[in-house]
């Protein structure tokens, strides 16, 4: 055999890299930091909120998908995600919502949010009378169908309505049976401030993709819910 026929001696093939073995306690760690962090920004911070009723019409629509944000009035019991804390009247760093603003609140016999909008802070006056409100001795431009004796809102407490009045279950409706607030509503279990909506749906959306854009409102993307700003207090 001549030299160029010569046949080099076969070289051992490259071993397999070692597979690494899954940290799986590593794993778990980040996923229970990463679900620890989201609840702290929806206790802390801000929150998305769905719209599921009437009691807000015109306002806001069966549908709207809204940012509410945790920390405009300070933190107490009910700013925890899935209300996970007792009730209590602690507050830290409390202030009042300003007149007018659309808040979340807890109904003190139901552990659901309620969106309302502030009508009455403390030290208010407050009543219906054949459909009208009275604030302060003022009538307020909102018709409603109904009758509410006068009363004064309490310190530390704020008078909650729906905007679409005749169907809202609300400080004018007792507890229990026809599921109101009961009357005026302590600031610790008002849990945020509604800010603007980021899109709404009408209802009819299916599995069908064609029906994922139908379904959009137009023009309610980033509608602003802030009512006016004046002087806010501490509550």
């Amino acid at each position: 055999m001549s030299e160029t026929d010569s046949v080099a001696p076969l070289e051992a093939a490259p071993a397999a890299p070692a597979r690494e073995k899954v940290d799986w306690l590593a794993e778990l760690r980040g996923l229970a930091l990463m679900l620890l962090a989201v609840v702290a920004f929806h206790s802390l911070i801000a929150k998305p909120f769905y719209i599921p009723s009437v009691s807000m019409m015109p306002s806001l629509l069966v549908g709207d998908r809204l940012v509410v944000s945790k920390y405009p009035y300070g933190w107490s019991w009910v700013s925890a995600s899935f209300h996970v804390l007792p009730r209590a009247k602690w507050r830290v760093w409390g202030t009042t919502p300003e007149r007018g603003d659309i808040v979340i609140v807890v109904p003190p016999d139901r552990d659901i949010d309620y969106i309302k909008r502030v009508i009455g802070l403390p030290g208010d006056t407050i009543e219906v009378v054949n459909g009208q409100i009275v604030l302060n001795g003022k009538p307020v431009p909102q018709a409603v169908l109904d009758n509410y004796p006068e009363i004064r809102v309490p310190r530390g407490h704020v008078f909650l309505m729906g905007d679409n009045r005749d169907h809202s279950a609300d400080s004018r409706a007792p507890a229990g049976f026809e599921q109101g607030l009961g009357g005026p509503v302590p600031l610790a279990d008002v849990g945020g401030r509604a800010e603007f909506i980021t899109f709404s749906l009408d209802g009819s959306t299916t599995l069908a993709p064609r029906t994922w854009l139908a379904s959009l409102r137009r023009g309610r993307a980033w509608t602003n819910l802030r009512a006016p700003q004046t002087k806010r207090g501490r509550g």
